[in-house]
């Protein structure tokens, strides 16, 4: 099949089997593969955010994974600006963009864009890193309910995002997010694309199964050695889960085998939020992992179901 017009957007919880359908996918529209995940585009932790192997890169060119220095601090809107060039060549070039991650803010990001949001000082994000999380939480709640009343709580990463807008802009972080604050105006989409939003599903029991298996494999292939390797990671890095298990085990205070317990735990819970996420907001059609998810791709590009028509449109 002749590659598209658009670039194209396969999300979903993790271990969904993304990638391996994007393989199939790209070979299929003379396609290549963007990263949309927020920890597999940095250097040096491809097997702790599992991503796509070097054989299968091999088949199809693959972008943006492994590309950011650990030490690097990113965010939704800083994976917006570096993905845009990136879509814009290998669309020059006749090829067909389709971008895989489940990173749900990054990839609304990179579908819409943002609303605009103010620089943060660096002196003014230390202070804000500095703090508890829980003293985080209460300045949140004071500066801007409805981002405390919306926000994953637990997610410290977010709240010091939310809490840094806000004090930077000098008004609510709220009123920056249109899914938050219906007064809120909405972004537009990215150089008039038209991306077609496609988000895969698993049932939770076998994505369940599916994790713990990745993250046994993980671990018996380097996941520890990986991380020792990594002793300069920043804020954001830190976060992809195995990291903080791991250096956990490093250094004495867990056993190995509770390291890889408690990563199988936290990545089951993050794919609850996924799973949370993409049901949440709107995306263009809902594929069963089992049910020939490339040929209803194919089927749907193929019938014209996107041209023209507003994003999101939320088709079951």
């Amino acid at each position: 099949m002749k590659a598209q017009g658009n670039p194209i957007i396969l999300a979903g919880p993790t271990a969904a089997g993304k990638s391996g359908i994007a393989l199939e996918l790209a070979q299929v529209l003379d396609g290549e593969i963007v990263c949309g995940d927020a920890y597999q585009i940095y250097e040096g932790i491809s097997l702790i955010t599992a991503a796509p192997s070097d054989e299968d890169m091999e088949v199809v060119p693959h972008h943006l994974y492994g590309v950011m220095p650990l030490d690097t601090w990113s965010d939704a809107a800083t994976y917006a600006r570096m993905s845009v060039p990136v879509l814009e060549e290998i669309l020059q070039r006749g090829k067909t963009p389709i971008v895989v991650g489940g990173s749900g803010l990054y990839l609304d990001a990179l579908a819409w864009g943002l609303n605009s949001l103010p620089d943060v000082a660096p002196e003014l994000r230390e202070e804000v890193g500095s703090m508890s999380h829980d003293r985080q939480l209460l300045k949140l709640l004071e500066l801007d309910p409805l981002a405390y009343e919306k926000i994953d709580r637990a997610n410290r990463r977010r709240v010091s995002r939310a809490l840094e807008v806000t004090l930077a802009a000098g008004r609510p972080f709220s009123d920056f997010r249109s899914d938050w604050n219906p007064g809120a105006p909405r972004a537009t989409p990215l150089h008039g694309w038209r991306m077609p939003f496609f988000v895969l599903q698993r049932d939770p029991l076998e994505l369940h199964e599916r994790i713990d298996r990745r993250v046994e494999w993980m671990f018996a292939n380097g996941a520890v050695e990986e991380v020792i390797a990594a002793p300069h990671a920043g804020a954001t890095a830190l976060k992809a889960i195995g990291f903080r298990q791991i250096r956990d085990h490093l250094n004495g205070v867990i056993s190995l085998d509770e390291a890889m317990e408690y990563t199988q735990r936290a990545t089951r819970h993050y794919a609850k939020r996924q799973r949370t996420w993409f049901r949440n907001h709107s995306h263009d059609l809902a594929l069963d992992a089992d049910q020939n998810p490339v040929e209803r791709i194919l089927e749907s590009l193929s019938n014209g179901d996107f041209a023209g028509a507003a994003c999101g449109s939320g088709q079951q």
